[in-house]
């Protein structure tokens, strides 16, 4: 039986990578608006996990 290393917030929708295609990360008008929603992005799934989770120090 595989053992259980994800927690639950992993499978959320907020925890969805959406930085995975290089072609997004390029220096580019677009490829820089995709980094700063990239960057908010992950703000708020930090905000979810420590919601589910508890704050870490």
């Amino acid at each position: 039986m595989r053992q259980r290393i994800n927690h639950e917030f992993n499978g959320c929708d907020e925890h969805k990578n959406i930085m995975r295609n290089r072609l997004l990360q390029e220096i580019t008008p677009l490829g820089c608006q995709r980094l700063k929603e990239a960057l908010k992005d992950a703000k708020l799934r930090k905000a979810h996990r420590d919601k589910l989770l508890g704050e870490r120090k």
